[in-house]
């Protein structure tokens, strides 16, 4: 399995935790950003509840407080325009003041929460900065260049394949296997 951990399935999965606890260490440590709001995937997506789970582990650990009204609600792939306005419409917040950063479990919802920002005014990240993760193709278009964290998709597929040609071979294969994720830092985050 790629994703989904099934009881006597070897799963190759990817660290999506370390991931983004590294994207958050970059905004923290080398930005300042203390106010970070942050848009959630789909809440039956593991992944994403575990991009969810290191932003909160990374507020606690930088002594950060933890600000409901700056974490949208569980949103589909799709919705990035809806986490924006949910964060300045619904909520009232204001970019650059009331949260520094826009940081969105994916690249498509990055994507939709940047343009967004854009149609509304705002520059990023001058304003405010915004980071998505995944490294997707589409956020190469994006304009500035998103800052994000890969996966190892290619990776990961291979290596499901070698555990694939193992166990046809009658050999032991391990359970699980996670490969690592690494931050691609772009000018979304206001580095140049």
């Amino acid at each position: 399995s790629l994703a989904q951990f099934m009881e006597g399935t070897p799963t190759v999965s990817v660290d999506s935790y370390h991931g983004m606890r590294v994207l958050l260490e970059h905004l923290i440590k080398d930005h300042g950003y203390q106010r970070l709001a942050f848009i959630r995937g789909p809440e039956e997506h593991y992944y994403a509840q575990e991009r969810y789970r290191a932003y909160l582990d990374t507020l606690q650990a930088h002594n950060l407080p933890l600000k409901p009204e700056l974490v949208t609600r569980p949103l589909r792939w799709e919705s990035g325009a809806e986490a924006v306005n949910i964060l300045l419409d619904e909520r009232r917040l204001r970019p650059g003041v009331d949260f520094q950063a826009v940081v969105a479990v994916s690249d498509m919802l990055a994507l939709w929460a940047l343009k967004t920002l854009q149609e509304r005014g705002f520059q990023v990240p001058r304003d405010v900065a915004v980071t998505g993760f995944n490294n997707s193709i589409e956020e190469r278009l994006a304009t500035p260049p998103l800052t994000t964290v890969d996966l190892p998709f290619y990776d990961q597929g291979a290596k499901a394949v070698e555990i694939l040609l193992a166990q046809l071979k009658g050999e032991t294969v391990p359970a699980l296997i996670t490969l690592p994720s690494g931050l691609v830092v772009r000018q979304s985050c206001g580095c140049p």
